[in-house]
């Protein structure tokens, strides 16, 4: 990830996408078997969201989304989806950073 966009990598296929083409939405734990994260969606034009897109969402549309999950502190390295997950206070800062919309944040006061 950078402040371009981010490559997703699965098997030996590699794809970058720019932030101005995905929409970024934050999917807490009790929303995924897979704990909290985020869930990157290829924009379509007048797509909004859906109350619907948790990380099955992901697994329904491989070609227009990927997921990432928040680090479980604790867990060892290794230890279940332990390589796709990402530090959420990093992430969420570089997302402020960049000037990218993440959905499902609380409401600054």
């Amino acid at each position: 990830m950078d402040e371009k966009g981010c490559i997703r990598k699965f098997l030996f296929l590699s794809k970058r996408y720019l932030w101005k083409d995905l929409r970024v939405k934050l999917v807490a734990s009790e929303e995924s078997h897979c704990g909290e994260g985020v869930l990157f969606i290829k924009k379509k034009s007048g797509n909004s969201s859906s109350a619907s897109e948790t990380f099955s969402y992901a697994s329904l549309h491989p070609y227009s989304s990927f997921v990432a999950n928040f680090e479980v502190f604790g867990k060892m390295y290794g230890e279940k989806d332990a390589l796709h997950e990402i530090n959420k206070e990093l992430f969420l800062e570089k997302m402020k950073e960049w000037g990218v919309e993440v959905e499902g944040l609380p409401k600054e006061e």
